[in-house]
């Protein structure tokens, strides 16, 4: 059969793949809400459960390294507190992107000439909620911490318990006086019972700083109210990442359906052009 009646299939050129549609961003109108609202309590309380959650693997983790090798408090410890800070970020963006599309909604509506319930309508987006979710859970633990921070002081060597054969030696005229100053009944004061609830909830950075450097430590409880203003930061920036996250949402929408329309043209064109025969 002659070549000029074959038709030739050019074989598919190496690497000449299609690349994968970027997805942009759309922004939408949206209403906003209140800054304290019906719902902002929930959040509260789930923000003051995960860092109370992270508080108490800290207890289990921290503690079983917290003698050990440089290298491994500071990964152990860095990582739980790289993990708490993720959680908050993931929340807060989560918590964001759900006022957003709410404030979508309400705008929406009353576009529409529909009302909202009010109750539903503060709680659309408000950049400051995250901030103040996050500032009110941990609002015990600042006050406790800053409490403590402003009578914190450097933690000295401790008496120990004298041997028993010592205190045969308590009757003795030049060394009983001595003797005497073991035997003083040490209290618990409230300093004492803040700087244990505040190491409790900072065991990572205890350990990080090590609990052998009393100037190290020293430094840390003063420093105390400022590290627990992180969790506070993170939710906070996450939550403002709502709107984008939301676009981005909007975004994947819009790419799928151009590749659909574009996989539709393509059908119809295939079935208009009819069956190929090969010869």
């Amino acid at each position: 059969m002659p070549a000029a009646e074959q038709k030739k299939i050019a074989p598919p050129a190496v690497g000449n793949k299609k690349k994968k549609e970027k997805v942009k961003p759309i922004f939408k109108p949206y209403d906003r809400g209140r800054l304290f609202c019906g719902g902002i309590w929930k959040r509260i309380l789930k923000v003051l459960g995960t860092f109370a959650a992270f508080v108490f693997i800290s207890l289990i983790f921290g503690t079983a390294v917290g003698e050990g090798g440089v290298v491994l408090r500071l990964f152990i410890n860095g990582s739980l507190l790289l993990v708490l800070w993720y959680m908050l970020f993931t929340e807060g963006a989560a918590d964001g992107e759900t006022d957003v599309a709410l404030g979508e909604t309400a705008l929406g509506r009353r576009e529409q000439g529909r009302s909202l319930p009010k109750e539903d309508a503060d709680k659309a987006y408000c950049p400051a909620r995250g901030f103040a979710v996050g500032l009110i859970a941990m609002l015990p633990f600042l006050l406790v911490t800053t409490a403590y921070a402003f009578c914190a002081v450097k933690q000295v060597y401790a008496l120990q318990t004298l041997p028993s054969w010592v205190s045969g030696l308590a009757g003795v005229e030049e060394i009983g006086g001595a003797l005497s100053y073991y035997n003083r009944q040490v209290t618990l004061g409230a300093a004492d019972i803040l700087r244990i609830i505040s190491r409790l909830i900072s065991i990572p950075y205890v350990n990080i700083v090590t609990a052998n450097d009393a100037d190290r430590l020293l430094t840390l409880d003063r420093m105390l109210p400022l590290t627990l203003l992180m969790p506070v930061l993170f939710y906070g920036i996450g939550y403002l990442s709502g709107p984008r996250r939301r676009a981005m949402i909007h975004g994947s929408i819009a790419s799928n359906d151009r590749r659909r329309v574009r996989r539709e043209k393509a059908a119809r064109r295939r079935r208009a052009q009819g069956p190929r025969e090969l010869v």
